[in-house]
């Protein structure tokens, strides 16, 4: 319906109206005409610079800390809301503190993984962090495209929308292979939300839920996630045309496995970002044609230097770097600093606010 497809603090008739037409006659957003006739024709515009809103360090950590959901009130907002607080508890943790935070468990390549134990659960909280040398828009692009996730997550088995619920979540049901055929399948039916945000940053988590449509089968042993988040930002600190990737997980498998499998799937998780990595390099060449990203057009496609039209949330919008409107692909270092953060601090008492996801 019309009044899911902008957020209250945004609404125009008018934009209410041209999303209603364009859902009318698309099943989404994505593969609409009005999306895909946004994307520039320049083979190069995925290596353009973002631009940039309170773009440190500082800025973004206050950011977190003050965000509400913009979810209008509906059957699994509280599910958003508890995703959200055990985020903000895990990502405050300290680092290398077993007692009350996280403790180095592995390292592949340059991902560190960081784990902390449950009383009570096979599976530790995981947490993975490395850094991509791509834009946070390209790297958000691929993780809200379901033909990337079937691409680099082998594991995947079937991967359905149930149904959307707000502009900023909608129900999945997910299958998942297993190693040997003397272990069942896995599944889970997940609330997936999407949070993107002027200083470039995104939030992509999901939570388990029960939904009438998908109880649990026969043929697959049910597992829980208590959440897994992908939590991407531009690398404030040093290159904004990198991304620091962390992702959190915690999920109960179900069953009874050997222990061989949980310490093994509990090291895999994090090893996403390793797969997303290689996947956007294997692909890269390909990911400027219309259809190979999902953008969210305001605030990361917008930060692209692609003027979106009627779908900007916030025409006014100033950035940090408002001297550079040439859009070119400058591969420099970000205007933040690691010592630097402070100058770049909200500028206004309003937070930024979050684009909506409609209809992924």
């Amino acid at each position: 319906t019309s009044d899911q497809l902008f957020p209250v603090q945004s609404e125009s008739q008018t934009k209410r109206l041209r999303y209603a037409q364009v859902l009318r006659e698309h099943k989404d957003l994505w593969s609409s005409r009005a999306y895909l006739d946004l994307i520039p024709q320049d083979a190069h515009w995925i290596e353009r610079r973002p631009r940039l809103c309170h773009a440190s360090v500082a800025a973004h950590a206050a950011l977190l800390d003050n965000f509400q959901i913009p979810d209008r009130a509906f059957q699994y907002r509280h599910v958003i809301e508890e995703a959200l607080d055990l985020f903000h508890t895990w990502r405050k943790w300290p680092l290398h503190d077993e007692a009350h935070g996280w403790k180095f468990k592995a390292q592949k390549e340059d991902m560190k993984i960081y784990s902390h134990a449950v009383d009570g659960e096979a599976v530790d909280i995981i947490k993975g962090e490395a850094t991509m040398p791509y834009s946070t828009p390209v790297v958000a692009g691929v993780l809200v495209h379901p033909h990337h996730r079937r691409k680099w997550d082998e594991k995947i088995d079937e991967l359905v929308k149930v149904e959307q619920c707000t502009p900023y979540s909608s129900v999945v049901y997910l299958s998942v292979k297993t190693p040997t055929i003397f272990i069942t399948y896995r599944d889970m039916v997940a609330l997936v939300f999407v949070y993107a945000f002027p200083d470039g940053s995104v939030l992509i988590g999901s939570r388990s839920i029960e939904h009438p449509k998908y109880p649990p089968k026969k043929t697959r042993v049910r597992a829980n996630i208590y959440l897994n988040m992908w939590h991407v930002r531009p690398l404030y600190e040093g290159n904004i045309m990198h991304s620091k990737v962390t992702f959190y997980a915690h999920v109960s498998l179900g069953g009874s496995l050997p222990s061989w499998l949980v310490n093994e799937a509990s090291v895999d998780l994090p090893s996403g970002i390793l797969k997303v990595r290689q996947y956007i390099e294997n692909v890269y060449r390909e990911l400027h044609q219309p259809g190979m990203l999902y953008i969210p057009p305001w605030p990361l496609l917008k930060a692209m230097h692609v003027d979106i039209g009627w779908m900007d949330l916030q025409p006014q919008q100033t950035y940090d770097d408002a001297d550079d409107s040439s859009g070119s692909g400058s591969s420099g270092s970000g205007d933040a600093t690691a010592d630097g953060d402070e100058k770049d601090v909200v500028q206004s008492s309003t937070q930024p606010q979050p684009q909506q996801q409609p209809h992924m």
